[in-house]
C-alpha cells in the first residue's frame, strides 16, 4: 500500500521517516516561505494555515512537520475531545456550584499534601474529581497551544477567541488556588472566578 499523511499534517509533510529531532531552522526558512494568511485563521484544516513553529521557547518549539505538533492538531479538531471537554467543563461547573454545601461537613480531618485525611468518601471523591478537571483544562489548553501556537502571530491559539482567553484565566486561577490551598491559605478562595 501506499504511504498516506495524517490527518491534519501539512501539505507536503514526509509521509516516513519524521522524527522529533529535525531542523527547526527548516521550518523557520519554511514559515518564510508560506506565512500564515487569513483564510482559515479560526478553524483551519491543516497545518500550513498556521503559524509554522509553535512554542519557540518549549523545547525550541513544534515545527508543522512535528508528530506531536500533528497529534496535537487532530485531538484539538476533533468533535469527540470537544465533546469531552465540554462534559468535563459542565461536571466541574456543577462541582464548583455544589461542593461549598458539602465544605466542612467532615470533622476531626487532617491535612497532607492538601488532601485532608479523614474525610468521607463523598468529600474525597469531589476533591479528586475536581483535580481530574483540571486536569483536563490544562490539557486542553496545552493542545490548542501545541497546535495552533500561543499568541506570536494572528491565528495563535490566544488570539483566535474570547473563550481561550477565559478558559486561560481559569486555568491561572485555578492552579493559583491549588498553591494557595498547599501553603494552608484557607481564608482566600478563588472559585469564585472559577
Amino acid at each position: 500500500g501506499g504511504d498516506k499523511k495524517p490527518e491534519g499534517a501539512p501539505r507536503d509533510a514526509p509521509t516516513r521517516g519524521t522524527t522529533d529531532g529535525e531542523d527547526l531552522e527548516e521550518a523557520h526558512t519554511f514559515a518564510k516561505e508560506r506565512p500564515v494568511t487569513n483564510k482559515g485563521l479560526f478553524n483551519p484544516k491543516d497545518l500550513d494555515d498556521l503559524t509554522a513553529v509553535s512554542c519557540n521557547l518549549l523545547f525550541g518549539g513544534f515545527s508543522r512537520r512535528s508528530p506531536i505538533r500533528i497529534k496535537a492538531f487532530q485531538i484539538y479538531n476533533s468533535s469527540l475531545w470537544s465533546t469531552l471537554f465540554l462534559a468535563v467543563t459542565l461536571g466541574n461547573t456543577v462541582y464548583i456550584t455544589v461542593a461549598p454545601q458539602f465544605a466542612g461537613a467532615s470533622s476531626g480531618t487532617k491535612e497532607i499534601m492538601g488532601v485532608s485525611i479523614g474525610k468521607s468518601s463523598l468529600d474525597l471523591f469531589l476533591t479528586y474529581f475536581d483535580y481530574v478537571c483540571v486536569g483536563f483544562l490544562a490539557f486542553e489548553v496545552i493542545v490548542g497551544i501545541i497546535a495552533r501556537g500561543f499568541i506570536q502571530s494572528e491565528g495563535c491559539w490566544l488570539r483566535i477567541s474570547g473563550y481561550y482567553k477565559l478558559d486561560f484565566a481559569a486555568l491561572l486561577v485555578t492552579v493559583s488556588e491549588f498553591v494557595l490551598k498547599y501553603f494552608r491559605e484557607t481564608g482566600v478562595t478563588l472559585r469564585p472566578f472559577r
